[in-house]
């Protein structure tokens, strides 16, 4: 089936710290990129805790005026990092406020992280804890019309995620392959402890099979992308076997390009303009057809 590219906000978030670039101009420069949608993270959204609704609807109507659909809409709070800090009453009530918010950008998913308290929980009481919480807020979301996408970066979370996917068997929860969960080993980027867990010691990068046992549950993946060389080729992860899944999938999919070499410990020289833009033409030599 066919593959759309949309790109994150993110990718261009390096511009607005260095030149002021606003989330309009942001949709402006992915819409002369070519690409056929735009994914919006909370930085960006307008009033966001407490979001002035004329103002989210400006701002889809203006993505739509440059031939844009609304990928998704990323919010950044961990279920079970924000129930551990509060409890799981308010963490729903802070993901349906959330599904409303998406629904009002016109956004095709919500995308949410997954992580693993791997200190204090086994696999199976993460499990259990989350299939408790979607439990409870997947008929809200069916509610809105706003799938859930699930975003696995982590080790171990998209095995997770699949099985909470097959679990619910709902178009409202569906697994977000983070390419991150799959990157190898290199001299330039060598794999370590993610800040975020540090006593999780060093990922092991998951397997090809686990992506295309993903795919059918995988409307829409995050195509994180870090570096790429003077060839135009992104060597941290598997973008052919990737891209060959994805076009041999049964499905359509989403594709967000998220150019993240902007950052300090990376590429910060580089332009994340020119750098998301040979993100796209990467992905579009794969793309089938």
């Amino acid at each position: 089936m066919k593959s759309t590219i949309g790109v994150s906000s993110w990718s261009l978030q390096q511009l607005s710290f260095t030149q002021g670039a606003t989330i309009e101009d942001i949709i402006c420069m992915v819409a002369d990129m070519g690409a056929e949608g735009i994914d919006i993270c909370e930085e960006y959204i307008p009033c966001h805790p407490q979001p002035d609704l004329v103002k989210l609807r400006e701002l889809r109507r203006f993505a739509e005026s440059k031939h844009l659909e609304l990928g998704a809409t990323w919010f950044c709070t961990e279920i079970g990092n924000a129930i551990k800090a509060s409890d799981e009453a308010h963490v729903l009530e802070v993901y349906k406020k959330n599904i409303i918010i998406a629904a009002e950008m016109g956004s095709k998913f919500i995308c949410i992280p997954m992580l693993l308290n791997t200190r204090d929980k086994t696999y199976e009481q993460n499990k259990e804890e989350l299939i408790h919480y979607f439990e409870q807020l997947l008929p809200f979301a069916e509610k809105y019309n706003m799938p859930i996408s699930h975003e696995c970066a982590r080790e171990r979370t998209p095995e997770l995620s699949l099985e909470m996917a097959k679990y619910f068997n709902s178009k409202y929860y569906t697994v977000c392959p983070d390419l991150e969960a799959w990157r190898f080993d290199t001299p330039d980027l060598p794999l370590g402890p993610h800040c975020e867990d540090p006593s999780a010691g060093k990922p092991t990068p998951a397997s090809m099979d686990l992506f295309r046992e993903c795919m059918p549950y995988s409307p829409y993946i995050h195509f994180k992308l870090l570096s790429l060389d003077e060839n135009g080729e992104e060597p941290h992860f598997p973008i052919p076997e990737m891209m060959d899944a994805i076009n041999q999938s049964a499905i359509d999919h989403y594709l967000c390009v998220e150019y993240e070499g902007w950052i300090p410990d990376i590429h910060p020289e580089r332009d994340s303009l020119e750098e998301t833009k040979r993100c796209i033409s990467m992905i579009r030599r794969y793309q089938k057809g």
